[in-house]
């Protein structure tokens, strides 16, 4: 593990345990000069808002459950990445960590990944007294 890039080898056939272990320093060491592993999309980045139907919060950030990451050459220039957020029609309680939609990876407007989404802070559910102070309010300012 170098600069949150693991690399693994495996070596098969090896005469000796000293030829093993210097043809595995060989290929982490190519490994580690030539490649890189590039971070477009961090895991608490807010990609976007979802709806929380009778949350406390009536909309959460949604963020993705994990970096999303390339292995790259270390030559190459960073590619420019786009999503598109699916999100599902969620209700309180929510926490961070459940499901709520996923994001679909577009490079060269062809889909490459994946990754599942998250909130980032927990939502209750709201109680009836929140609800009625809710409601009383969107009735004053005209929101219903």
């Amino acid at each position: 593990m170098k600069n949150n890039m693991r690399l693994i080898t495996v070596i098969m056939g090896s005469d000796t345990p000293q030829i093993r272990n210097a043809e595995t320093t060989e290929m982490l060491d190519y490994g580690f000069s030539q490649y890189r592993l590039d971070t477009v999309i961090l895991d608490n980045q807010i990609l976007g808002k979802i709806k929380i139907n009778n949350g406390v919060d009536k909309t959460s950030n949604v963020v993705p459950m994990k970096n999303v990451t390339f292995l790259k050459k270390k030559n190459e220039k960073r590619e420019n990445v786009t999503y598109k957020l699916k999100l599902k029609n969620v209700k309180a309680p929510l926490k961070v960590g459940d499901k709520v939609g996923v994001a679909y990876i577009y490079k060269n407007n062809k889909k490459i990944k994946e990754i599942n989404l998250t909130i980032d802070k927990n939502n209750n559910k709201i109680n009836l007294l929140q609800l009625y102070i809710r409601n009383l309010n969107n009735l004053l300012t005209g929101m219903i």
